[in-house]
């Protein structure tokens, strides 16, 4: 069994969670470290973060459908409150992509709008 290393976190391999040890490379390992906000702590070669520390944004599906962390990934989300699994199946995953991108798209219409209507002329500080 792996554990994750992140402070209140008590996610495992045990329970079903992906893990990832931490970067070899001394730069990259030094930012997972930094954004964990622990003080006077220092990995191990034995060190890992489970997979609720990262955004969706920091995975890649391999050939064979297995997500992939990519290399510059960087852990972000940390707090005591993290339980739920990033992934979990692959049409919660579609169809959390498929939100993700309407949301972006009624964003990107709402700002066409307001710049073409000016909208934005109306939140201005004279």
């Amino acid at each position: 069994m792996i554990g994750c290393s992140a402070p209140f976190c008590n996610n495992s391999t045990a329970k079903g969670y992906i893990v990832k040890i931490f970067p070899k490379n001394p730069e990259r390992r030094a930012q997972w470290v930094a954004n964990m906000n622990v003080e006077n702590w220092i990995p191990n070669n034995r060190s890992y973060l489970c997979e609720v520390h990262f955004s969706p944004e920091m995975w890649e599906q391999r050939r064979d459908k297995k997500p992939k962390l990519k290399l510059n990934a960087v852990p972000t989300i940390f707090g005591y409150w993290l339980k739920e699994k990033t992934f979990k199946r692959t049409e919660d995953k579609v169809i959390n992509f498929v939100i993700y991108t309407v949301k972006i798209i009624i964003v990107a219409h709402f700002l066409i709008l307001c710049i073409t209507t000016g909208a934005f002329n109306t939140f201005s500080t004279k």
